[in-house]
């Protein structure tokens, strides 16, 4: 298993000290080569669930392997090896630089880190990306959609072993969000593990099971089901 997550729970300590439970004993398993996409209303804990399965939040309680390597009590200094080359992220917020290139974006992770840089095979990522005459443009000369497909080929340079997507397509027209659903099935079918969260019911149908949370827990669990079946099984929560 690339992700198992056993009773994991979040809670958010909010002004006051009060505290806001966001994951409930939530359990999954994602395998090698597993497209998994976790659908539900806002603020059902879809983010923050996928925040714990990366890393990027301790879980409350509960336990979390990623790639073999237990999180819980992990280093940030050994988290960001593990992250590093074997872990790639899609958000919404792209964090790109806005004066570098596309390919500059694609390789500065690399340069940070003072590792080679790879540039020949940056910029055939970004020609997969359909991207291969905006190479060298500044990313601010870009559109919102071009950009999406830059962050998406800065993850792919880095080889990762997992990549975790939350609302990748939120931002997005109807064909560049086609554009990179396309590209993480792809990934997925290369046999990479993929991760998404999204509020896109038809995007989410996309992936080989869909994990649909209520109030931070898991409500039901589907495999390969339509945007329709999604959208019934969400209905059916608040007839409860």
């Amino acid at each position: 298993m690339v992700i198992e997550a056993s009773g994991l729970g979040y809670v958010y300590v909010v002004p006051g000290g009060a505290r806001v439970p966001a994951l409930r004993e939530v359990s999954l398993r994602v395998a090698e080569g597993e497209f998994v996409s976790i659908v539900g209303r806002s603020g059902s804990g879809k983010s923050t669930l996928l925040y714990c399965l990366s890393g990027l939040l301790p879980v409350t309680t509960g336990r979390v392997r990623l790639l073999g390597q237990e999180l819980n009590g992990l280093s940030q200094a050994r988290l960001s090896r593990l992250h590093q080359g074997r872990v790639g992220f899609v958000f919404q917020e792209l964090n790109l630089i806005p004066s570098l290139t596309a390919v500059e974006n694609v390789t500065i992770q690399r340069r940070f880190a003072r590792l080679p840089v790879r540039e020949a095979e940056a910029v055939a990522v970004l020609d997969a990306m359909a991207l291969g005459p905006r190479t060298h443009t500044v990313v601010s000369r870009l559109s919102g959609g071009e950009q999406q497909r830059v962050a998406v080929a800065r993850c792919l340079y880095s080889r990762p072993a997992v990549v975790f997507a939350d609302e990748p397509t939120g931002a997005l027209d109807s064909a560049n969000s086609q554009f990179v659903l396309g590209k993480l099935r792809e990934l997925a079918d290369s046999g990479i593990c993929v991760v998404m969260v999204t509020h896109d019911l038809a995007g989410a149908a996309t992936a080989d099971r869909v994990i649909v949370l209520r109030d931070g827990s898991v409500q039901a669990e589907m495999m390969r089901p339509s945007a329709d079946d999604l959208y019934a099984a969400m209905r059916a929560g608040d007839a409860r």
